[in-house]
């Protein structure tokens, strides 16, 4: 097994939380049949998945056996970048909408050490709304589900990845 699509990670992580029906997929996200079908064809081949009546139900002993491919790191990888390559997609078809940016920054130390406690303080109002969300009822719908990344590095390192990947430097 090479690893799941987004579709497909997004699809089992709805069966996980709870045994779905078809329609009740569909409708959660807004996926078209034929795809969805597909979708649930590839999960229920490698056995992640299994259909009693008419609900699709976590595999959860597959799921184990499979969880290095399923939750591995270089498959987790493989997911940021199909996630992170399509929001490019989507943010160069729309430029008006600004949904990606990029900006090369000089630092100093102290203000990089306040741009990292702002970053921290995104982060801890993410999980704020995660928890609000596991103790108060609220319908969790895939598309309207928000994706959003977070992120600095040193910008030779970034440069110089490709070539380390390739032995170059």
């Amino acid at each position: 097994m090479n690893g799941l699509l987004s579709v497909e990670r997004m699809t089992l992580e709805l069966i996980e939380a709870k045994p779905q029906t078809l329609i009740e997929l569909k409708d959660i996200t807004g996926l078209d049949l034929g795809v969805l079908n597909q979708v649930l064809e590839n999960l229920l081949e490698i056995k992640i998945i299994t259909l009693i009546k008419d609900k699709y139900i976590l595999n959860k002993l597959q799921v184990k056996n499979l969880s290095k491919d399923v939750y591995g790191k270089e498959n987790m990888k493989m997911e940021f970048l199909e996630l992170f390559e399509s929001h490019l997609n989507n943010s160069m078809k729309d430029k008006n909408k600004n949904l990606l940016r990029i900006k090369k920054v000089y630092f100093t130390q102290s203000e990089l050490w306040h741009f990292e406690q702002k970053i921290k303080e995104l982060e801890d109002y993410v999980k704020s709304i995660e928890q609000q969300r596991d103790l108060l009822p609220f319908k969790k719908e895939i598309v309207s589900q928000k994706v959003f990344f977070l992120g600095h590095g040193n910008y030779l390192d970034i440069v110089k990845e490709p070539l380390n990947r390739l032995k170059v430097c």
